[in-house]
């Protein structure tokens, strides 16, 4: 569980600094329930 959400936060932190504002909500979005799911 923890590696899974160091990973998705990895993920959003790299698509917040690529400056895609849209692409990293949707990407926190899918990643919470992802998370959830799981």
């Amino acid at each position: 569980m923890q590696f899974r959400e160091h990973s998705a936060s990895r993920l959003v932190v790299m698509v917040e600094n690529s400056g895609n504002v849209h692409a990293s909500q949707q990407i926190r979005f899918t990643g919470i329930i992802y998370l959830i799911n799981t």
